[in-house]
C-alpha cells in the first residue's frame, strides 16, 4: 500500500473516530445539519459514486420518475 493511501486511511479513521464521540454531544439540529453538509460534500467529491447512485435510482424508479426528479434526490 502506498504511503499516500496509508495517510488517507489514517486521516479518515481519525475523522470518523472524532465524529463517533462528538456527534452524541451535539444538539440534534446541529448534528442533523452537519450530517447533511458532510453528505453533500461527499456526494460532490465522489464523482464515480455519485454517477452510480444516480444510475441506481434511475433503475429503481424506471418510468415512474423523470431524470430531473431523480437528480433532485441529491439535495
Amino acid at each position: 500500500m502506498s504511503i499516500g493511501k496509508k495517510i488517507r486511511y489514517k486521516l479518515e479513521w481519525v475523522g470518523l473516530a472524532w465524529l463517533y464521540f462528538s456527534i452524541p454531544l451535539l444538539p440534534r439540529r446541529l448534528a442533523h445539519g452537519m450530517s447533511r453538509l458532510l453528505g453533500s460534500l461527499a456526494f460532490l467529491a465522489d464523482k464515480r459514486g455519485r454517477t452510480t447512485a444516480l444510475e441506481n435510482l434511475a433503475l429503481i424508479f424506471g418510468d415512474e420518475k423523470e431524470a430531473k426528479e431523480i437528480e433532485e434526490f441529491k439535495d
